[in-house]
């Protein structure tokens, strides 16, 4: 991570209409992550998914290995609905 709390490389998206300012984080290097912050008043909100592949023995592993990583964009609005209904329901309970 660098002091502005992103990886170099890592692709930004903006997220409109969440909070006060929301982007949403993909980094491919490694494993494939993808993270949605979001900054509503003084509190920043954090949520991330990782993927990674394992194999049952080692030469299947490396007959695999770097064969592209799995794809995270189909869980990009899981990730955007469930910070929103987090956020909901932190502010019903708050």
């Amino acid at each position: 991570m660098t002091g502005r709390g992103y990886e170099p490389g890592a692709e930004l998206e903006s997220v409109p209409d969440l909070g006060d300012l929301a982007y949403l984080l993909t980094s491919r290097e490694g494993n494939a992550r993808q993270e949605i912050r979001v900054l509503e008043g003084g509190a920043v909100f954090s949520l991330e998914l990782h993927a990674f592949r394992v194999y049952e023995d080692a030469e299947a592993a490396e007959g695999r290995r770097g064969a592209g990583l799995l794809d995270l964009v189909p869980y990009r609005a899981a990730m955007i609905s469930d910070m929103r209904e987090l956020m909901a329901a932190l502010k019903r309970d708050g």
